[in-house]
């Protein structure tokens, strides 16, 4: 199908078929164009890989999955039966993008420019995106712009907002960025998460009044990580900065325990504050400048100390204390919480 419907006024097309839809050139005119399009099908709904939708506002029905290239200020996009949703965007000015997948398929959108999480829900299925530029929350939202089994986000300028985390409620993340990332988990189940800055100076803020973090591959090149959060942290692989000085320190917080892996934030300083315990983890070693180990229960434990290479360590602990400092630590500080 075509439709040129672009003349004065905002113009609408609203076409259903229940077979499929297939979006190309028709006598002339080439793809779709109208301000507000909808196109609702019992099939398939694709393009020809030449053709585009553009619209200013449009809406994306399918039973058996979409496939197909928009130019559009706003996108809701639903597939009911199998399939999946795919949306290569082409607009550099950024998209908003509602987006529903019942079928537990995958949710894929690339875009040339920015975008913006209405509510892109996959339950049990993934959703993937390659941005241009920044990925962030609508404004005022509540609750998860996304939900669903894993996410993953490439290609963006910066992800997140300083005043509003991107917030996730997943099974795992993996997202990459140029900038800052910033994330928000509200789910309750646990959430494992890969984040890293790359080829750029960002750092990363983690927070979650809900969820269990494990922490798998949290990186910066030059910027802080900050992970705060009410239950608890396993920290497996997280490493700030680089081995100058000044580029990244490491913060967790957790009213809960923290296990400590492979934490680093060399020629820099770690800081590891858990209302319950810290817990030696596989690799169980926290290296920096300085590192400071603050918790209500215990550090470390007979059986398995903590390992610690630093300059300066410092360690108070209001149960056990049992970290294990390498030989480099010159200056080595404990007590008890008072």
């Amino acid at each position: 199908m075509a439709v040129d419907h672009v003349g004065g006024g905002e113009s609408s097309v609203s076409v259903t078929d229940l077979d499929g839809l297939l979006i190309g050139t028709v006598d002339d005119v080439d793809g779709v164009s109208a301000y507000d399009v909808t196109l609702t099908t019992g099939g398939t709904l694709t393009d020809d890989g030449v053709n585009q939708i553009t619209a200013e506002t449009l809406t994306l029905d399918a039973a058996t999955g979409i496939d197909v290239n928009i130019d559009a200020a706003s996108v809701a996009a639903f597939d009911s039966i199998s399939g999946g949703i795919s949306l290569t965007a082409t607009n550099e000015d950024g998209v908003l993008i509602t987006a529903e997948d019942t079928a537990a398929g995958t949710i894929s959108l690339v875009s040339a420019g920015a975008v913006t999480l209405d509510s892109v829900t996959n339950l049990g299925g993934d959703v993937v995106i390659d941005a241009e530029g920044a990925v962030v929350n609508v404004e005022d939202n509540a609750g998860a712009v996304v939900t669903a089994e894993s996410l993953t986000i490439t290609g963006a300028s910066s992800i997140g907002a300083i005043d509003d985390a991107l917030s996730i409620d997943v099974t795992a993340t993996d997202v990459t960025a140029a900038g800052n990332i910033l994330l928000e988990a509200v789910g309750a189940d646990g959430v494992t998460i890969a984040a890293a800055v790359v080829e750029a100076d960002g750092g990363i803020v983690i927070s979650s009044a809900s969820e269990t973090v494990i922490l798998d591959g949290v990186t910066t090149e030059n910027g802080g990580i900050l992970v705060a959060v009410d239950a608890g942290i396993d920290a497996k692989d997280v490493s700030a900065g680089s081995a100058d000085e000044g580029d990244g320190d490491v913060l967790l917080s957790s009213e809960g325990n923290i296990t400590v892996g492979e934490v680093s934030a060399e020629g820099d300083n770690i800081a590891i504050g858990a209302g319950g315990d810290i817990i030696d983890g596989v690799g169980d070693t926290a290296t920096a400048a300085s590192v400071g180990l603050s918790a209500t229960g215990d550090i470390g434990s007979a059986v398995a100390a903590l390992s610690v290479s630093a300059d300066l360590l410092t360690a108070v602990a209001g149960g056990d204390n049992f970290p294990q400092r390498s030989r480099r630590c010159r200056d080595y500080r404990t007590g008890g919480l008072r």
